[in-house]
């Protein structure tokens, strides 16, 4: 199992589309979006955690996705916040944190997890956006199918207790 921790605003800025985008909270939410797109493409195993500076009664968005996690800095920062979950992980070479922040990058690399450039990272989700393009029709994407799946098994748990 892989945890891919990524450093929301390192990345936003890297996304040239979202560099136009307003406000701010559009751009997380399409960068949350994406984030989705990318783990429904990789083992369910997998964690992707996403980490913004701020609090969260600033920004509500940590109910926005029901399978990437979304981590507030609160009276810290994002970057303080990264090396704390990298520091506290017992399976840190199971650990990918996505930036381009060299003072994290260097720190995370003596702790034994592997850095991935943020550029890297969405040439990877691009790729797979490539290999794997929206169907027309009545299909129903990853994200979609997602969503029904836990209805679904939310309406049986219920339904049989």
């Amino acid at each position: 199992m892989l945890h891919f921790i990524v450093d929301g605003y390192n990345l936003i800025y890297r996304i040239k589309e979202l560099k136009k985008q307003q406000p701010l909270e559009r751009r997380r939410r399409i960068l949350i979006s994406s984030l989705e797109k990318f783990k429904l493409s990789m083992s369910p195993r997998n964690r992707v955690t996403v980490v913004f500076d701020g609090k969260e009664n600033v920004y509500p968005l940590t109910k926005l996705s029901e399978i990437i996690e979304i981590v507030f800095s609160k009276l810290t920062n994002a970057d303080e916040v990264i090396k704390k979950m990298v520091y506290s992980t017992k399976a840190v070479k199971n650990i990918v944190v996505v930036t381009d922040d060299r003072e994290i990058i260097n720190y995370i690399k003596k702790l034994g997890a592997k850095h991935m450039a943020g550029d890297d990272f969405l040439k990877g989700i691009d790729k797979k956006r490539e290999t794997n393009p929206p169907d027309s029709g009545y299909k129903v994407d990853n994200i979609q199918a997602g969503i029904i799946n836990r209805e679904i098994r939310t309406f049986l748990e219920n339904k049989l207790h």
